[in-house]
């Protein structure tokens, strides 16, 4: 049993002055993440990267396991990644 695909490519023209002629409006687009915002986020990063060194570093019962490294954490992700995702000039 053969399977035939036949292909078929469609050309449209379009005439973009004609377009440009009837939509006057111009779109700005200006990103919306400054310096502070990247900045934020790789005090964000770099919380919770020292979040996890401490709880490796730390023994299983230790005070710095189960509070120290899990409020680093929580701060990281919950705190200081949403604000700089979040923050407008």
């Amino acid at each position: 049993m053969d399977v035939i695909i036949f292909l078929q490519t469609t050309i449209i023209a379009t005439n973009f002055s004609i377009m440009e002629n009837k939509n006057k409006k111009t779109i700005q687009f200006s990103w919306p993440y400054k310096r502070k915002n990247y900045v934020l986020f790789g005090v964000g990063v770099f919380v919770i990267i020292v979040g996890y060194l401490i709880m490796y570093s730390g023994e299983v019962d230790s005070f710095q396991s189960l509070v120290i490294s899990p409020l680093l954490l929580l701060a990281g992700y919950l705190v200081i990644i949403p604000m700089a995702l979040f923050r407008k000039n």
